[in-house]
């Protein structure tokens, strides 16, 4: 098999803890999101392979494909067959889910908010 030609260095400030008694996958996945918010990570921006990470982190491959799973579900980080994962733009709050329930439940606690906001209790 050949190897890669192109040296691909981690995001800068990847680390993780585990002594931590939060999941090593939730550490990656507040990590790659603060660098996203940040602009660390500017949109468009192709990230390592699953196996490169794991190798940069020193963890299994399984943890960090569910860490950017997660991501990509949350609307961080789109994939292309061919073509790996890259940032995308900050997500709205209202879509970073797929499912209407989500939906539905933001839609009723802005209306609760917005009748709280014109009704305060005295």
């Amino acid at each position: 098999m050949a190897r890669e030609s192109s040296e691909i260095t981690p995001p800068s400030g990847l680390r993780v803890n585990r002594q931590s008694t939060v999941p090593v996958h939730v550490q990656l996945q507040t990590q790659i999101r603060h660098l996203i918010s940040t602009g660390s990570l500017k949109s468009g921006m192709q990230l390592p392979t699953v196996r490169q990470l794991a190798g940069f982190l020193r963890i299994n491959r399984n943890t960090v494909a569910r860490a950017l799973a997660d991501l990509q579900q949350d609307g961080y980080l789109e994939s292309r067959q061919g073509r790996g994962r890259s940032t995308t733009n900050v997500p709205r709050p209202w879509r970073l889910s797929k499912y209407p329930s989500c939906w539905r439940f933001a839609r009723a606690r802005a209306t609760v908010f917005r009748l709280i906001r014109r009704n305060p209790a005295s």
